[in-house]
């Protein structure tokens, strides 16, 4: 197993993010939902009223530089999200994207909570979400073949990624979107889900 990025913003500043978009914050808080992180200090908020807003991380290379992933085998994603505000409509939530920031697969939420993988094809829904719950969702994403995407260790929901090499992972989306959503602890691995 070769864990190739994790994270959870505990460095208090959008430092850990190859690349920002838009209008994003910190927030701080109590962990294990009592507040508005998970666990630690700090989570990822991206508030959308509607608008955008994107951070995008890929992976390091052996000498600390922050670079892309470049990758087209399967390769595995994990984080973790609570909901303050629903969408208003379908919307990514969160995606693998190439360095260049095209979608290679995505996590949409609608407006009544149900959580797909989409690209090519879209998953049967994985769950639904309410608000001010704290969610465990991963993504295994093989680009132009079967991906899929579970919640909270629940059986995974299939769809295809788009052809293209996977670059990194990013929350919140280019697409004006109306929702809020805090975003914690997260993970890139090549071999396995991250448990």
């Amino acid at each position: 197993m070769a864990l190739l990025n994790f994270g959870g913003f505990e460095h208090g500043d959008m430092s850990e993010a190859n690349s920002t978009t838009g209008t994003l914050t910190l927030d701080e808080g109590a962990p294990l939902g009592i507040g508005t992180v998970r666990s630690g200090n700090y989570a990822l908020r991206v508030d959308l009223f509607p608008g955008t807003g994107t951070y995008y991380v890929g992976s390091y290379s052996a000498a600390g530089q922050k670079g892309n992933l470049s990758r087209t085998a399967e390769t595995w994603y994990i984080f973790h999200i609570r909901f303050e505000r629903l969408p208003a409509a379908d919307s990514i939530i969160a995606s693998v994207a190439t360095s260049a920031g095209a979608i290679v697969a995505s996590v949409n939420v609608d407006a009544a909570g149900l959580l797909t993988g989409v690209w090519a094809t879209t998953s049967a829904t994985a769950a639904t979400l309410v608000t001010n719950v704290w969610y465990e969702v991963e993504m295994r994403v093989t680009s132009n073949l079967t991906s899929a995407v579970r919640v909270d260790g629940a059986t995974e929901q299939t769809f295809t990624a788009a052809n293209a090499t996977q670059g990194g992972l990013q929350f919140g989306t280019e697409t004006a979107s109306n929702y809020a959503v805090l975003v914690d602890e997260w993970g890139i691995d090549d071999t396995a889900f991250i448990t």
